[in-house]
């Protein structure tokens, strides 16, 4: 199909063709061309006469038409020959600019919508993964994105612990299971004891008055603090 200016030109010339072979009185096609058709007048001479002037104006319409349609632009891409104007990215309809364009499954994206739909993304900014990454945790990250999702601080050595499927510091990750000593504030990683609903480092289990070391069940609790027995009467009773 040749088109000029978004008509469709083979369509176009037929019907205007077929519309001159059948208007009534063909006198004026003769007056056009008296040298066509000069026979008996018979049926056989009228095919004769349409037949040539079919060729004549097929001749004619080519030789106008030849030079627009050398002169349209065409953009050949994706195996096919498209109008520049009809050439555009399939997701969000702009022309592609100097970095071209970029294709999947026969179509056609600009550089931004063909990395946010097709690019895998970042498990920590969700952004499409263009250049480096790391690959943990069963996904991919951005280097600056892959952080503990607490305090930020990249990991040391790429050492880090994993909480519901997130990264975190030694430190947020005990925070978060709720393993930090409630003494120093640091992870608990053996023994432990529990009181007051809290967790301490055994030797950080102290009294809040003469911090002498308690054991479970020999305290006494006041404003949410521990304290010895003898602390607890001389300053409570």
């Amino acid at each position: 199909m040749r088109c000029l200016h978004g008509i469709d030109i083979d369509r176009a010339l037929q019907q205007l063709l077929t519309a001159l072979f059948h208007a009534r009185p063909p006198s004026w096609q003769r007056l056009l061309f008296p040298w066509l058709g000069a026979g008996s007048g018979d049926g056989k001479d009228s095919l004769a006469y349409e037949s040539q002037l079919w060729d004549l104006s097929i001749g004619v319409a080519a030789r106008l038409l030849t030079p627009h349609l050398a002169l349209q632009k065409v953009v050949t891409a994706l195996d096919r020959t498209w109008h520049p104007e009809h050439f555009f990215c399939a997701q969000c309809g702009a022309f592609f600019g100097p970095e071209g364009f970029h294709e999947k499954d026969g179509k056609a994206y600009c550089r931004k919508d063909y990395f946010d739909m097709f690019a895998p993304k970042c498990g920590g900014c969700t952004r499409a993964i263009l250049e480096n990454y790391i690959s943990a945790l069963n996904t991919l990250w951005h280097p600056e994105c892959f952080v503990c999702r607490e305090c930020f601080t990249p990991f040391v050595n790429g050492s880090f612990f994993e909480h519901d499927g997130q990264p975190y510091c030694e430190v947020h990750y005990h925070e978060r299971r709720g393993s930090l000593c409630s003494g120093c504030q640091k992870p608990i990683t053996g023994r432990c004891i529990t009181a007051m609903a809290k967790k301490f480092h055994p030797e950080h289990f102290v009294c809040a008055f003469c911090l002498k070391q308690l054991n479970k069940g020999t305290f006494k609790e006041q404003n949410d603090k521990p304290y010895c027995q003898n602390c607890f009467l001389k300053l409570f009773c």
